[in-house]
């Protein structure tokens, strides 16, 4: 969810696992050292030092994961290893009211402990390569996922139904040999609809269809001429913006429609040919597919919008700009120069501007190569757009940007000279923001909307020394899942019915790992000889006689623009 280029992202997971490998070495190496290794998973303690974790649970398949509530808010979909193969699959458990917890007592025994997950209803399964990303349906009539064929990547959407007698079946929406389904987008208020990106006309090239889910009717919507990277949608679920990527000088911009794309009307564009032809996607059960086995890569159901660089809880979303609704059989000859090479907006909408409505798309903002900067979503009126920027700054800024030519400064919600923005949580009818995080040292997140302050306030304090955060948000604004994480226990996710306190331990990533004693990150700020402090981390041996807390004179002291408060 953080904002963050890939290659910083690719740096970060380097340097973690380069801690990792230094850590298991590290502990393989004082138990040598002590004439004895330990076998993995063994108990006996060799010279004050704690029990060695197993590699497995350490680095293999956590017990529960992706937990999801219901758009109702009465079911919770999750992920777990079954059968023989011990891949995942989903699963649905019927979540207890406030009234049932209330009367049953909350208690730090999880709810599938107690409940066990037998009764839990198996919803997918696969045998061989698992389910990672799942989603809800906005309806909550049925289950989304993604998932390739064997490991070429080219990932198909499938859908399950959930008012099935016995078995459900996997039925693939996108049954086309060799193309990859990527950026889906869903709607609450349109819950039969969504954004499929298909690069079904380019291997290169997403472009963005519509899926009916009710008839399975999928429509060409919107073209992409070639570097749009992302789309950017208003609150009546039509396209109205796009992100791009300029492979020359590595800049990204922003462009925007001022009314949303419709079918050519002009005689240019009637010339051009009929609208694209829809295509009903076959009820085929995934089962019967010979090459489609389910895999990943669905996005959460309100985090369906992609990132600053997506919807309602912690968010990022971009853009990608094009064309719309030349002739289907026009395609290759219209956009036969986004196919190679870099395809600028301007050659764009030069070659187009007499077949599609093209030329009502003008670009925004831009972010020169060396700036950061990424598009959230639009306000509810369709007349702004949310996004971080760093133009004429050091960290970016949460800004709300006028779509008006110029992209005029409506206002800078909120900003830290210390660190960027993370990540944002969008009020899901208002689309205001209500929550900000920002991370230096830990996650902190900021209250932009007074009215879940108190619950912010509860959830904050519910477990000290812990990073909290809200996983998700039924629909009525009644039931949420909060998160709780630290550096050396395993995360754990609580069932929060609004205006009912304290909230219910609901399940544990991996519950065995707590019964190791695993090492504390300390935060650090060291001040360099120039005077600025740089947030580091040290991490103690979990061994008598070294202190587990740090004085004063290693710890430092804190800047004093704190991350929690924007300026």
């Amino acid at each position: 969810m953080m904002l963050a280029s890939p290659c910083k992202q690719r740096r970060a997971v380097a340097c973690s696992t380069v801690a990792l490998l230094l850590c298991l070495h590290a502990a393989s190496c004082s138990a040598a050292a002590n004439g004895s290794a330990p076998l993995a998973g063994t108990k006996s303690v060799v010279d004050g030092l704690p029990a060695v974790v197993p590699l497995p649970l350490l680095l293999g398949n956590s017990k529960y994961r992706n937990p999801q509530l219901s758009p109702d808010g009465t079911n919770l979909a999750y992920i777990r290893p079954s059968g023989k193969s011990e891949v995942y699959n989903v699963f649905i458990k019927k979540l207890p009211t406030a009234a049932e917890i209330k009367g049953n007592g909350t208690t730090e025994k999880s709810l599938f402990e107690k409940e066990g997950v037998e009764v839990d209803r198996q919803v997918t399964f696969d045998q061989t390569r698992g389910i990672t990303t799942f989603s809800w349906s906005e309806d909550g009539k049925s289950i989304l996922y993604l998932q390739d064929d064997n490991g070429d990547e080219n990932d198909h959407l499938y859908i399950v139904a959930l008012n099935v007698s016995g078995q459900p079946t996997a039925v693939d929406l996108t049954p086309f040999e060799g193309v990859k389904a990527a950026g889906i987008v869903s709607s609450k208020r349109f819950p039969e609809k969504l954004y499929i990106g298909l690069n079904k006309r380019d291997p290169e090239v997403f472009d963005m269809y519509s899926l009916n889910l009710n008839t399975r009717e999928l429509v060409l919507d919107t073209i992409n001429p070639g570097d749009l990277t992302s789309w950017l949608l208003d609150y009546d679920f039509k396209i109205r913006g796009a992100v791009s990527y300029n492979n020359t000088d590595g800049s990204s911009y922003v462009t925007v429609k001022d009314t949303p794309s419709t079918p050519p009307s002009t005689p240019a564009a009637a010339a051009a040919g009929p609208a694209p032809s829809r295509i009903v996607t076959e009820a085929t059960p995934a089962a019967n597919q010979q090459k489609k086995q389910p895999q990943d890569k669905t996005h959460a159901r309100r985090f369906l919008l992609q990132s600053p660089k997506s919807n309602n809880i912690t968010t990022n979303t971009s853009g990608s700009t094009n064309s719309t609704r030349a002739g289907a059989h026009n395609l290759d000859s219209l956009f036969e120069a986004a196919t190679k090479g870099n395809y600028s907006y301007q050659q764009w909408v030069k070659s187009s501007s007499s077949k599609t409505d093209a030329t009502g798309w003008r670009r925004l903002i831009t972010w020169p190569f060396g700036e950061d900067g990424g598009v959230f979503r639009m306000n509810k009126a369709g007349d702004a757009v949310y996004l971080v920027s760093s133009l004429g700054r050091d960290t970016t800024a949460f800004q709300l940007i006028s779509t008006a030519p110029g992209g005029k400064i409506v206002k800078t919600v909120s900003s830290n000279p210390l660190v960027n923005v993370g990540s944002v949580l969008f009020d899901q009818d208002s689309w205001e923001p209500q929550m900000i995080s920002y991370n230096y040292l830990k996650t902190n997140w900021t209250v932009l909307d007074p009215d879940i302050q108190k619950d912010w306030d509860l959830i904050s304090k519910f477990r000290l020394g812990e990073s909290a955060a809200i996983s998700d948000i039924s629909n009525d604004k009644k039931t949420w899942v909060l998160l709780y994480s630290a550096d050396n226990k395993t995360s754990r996710y609580y069932l929060y019915h609004r205006g009912s306190w304290p909230p219910q331990l609901l399940l544990e990533v991996q519950p065995e790992l707590d019964t190791y004693k695993l090492a504390k990150m300390h935060e650090v700020v060291i001040t360099a000889r120039d005077g600025l402090r740089l947030p580091a981390y040290l991490s103690l041996p979990v061994k008598p006689g070294v202190p587990q807390t740090l004085p004063e004179s290693v710890r430092g002291s804190p800047p004093e623009a704190s991350p929690n408060t924007p300026p």
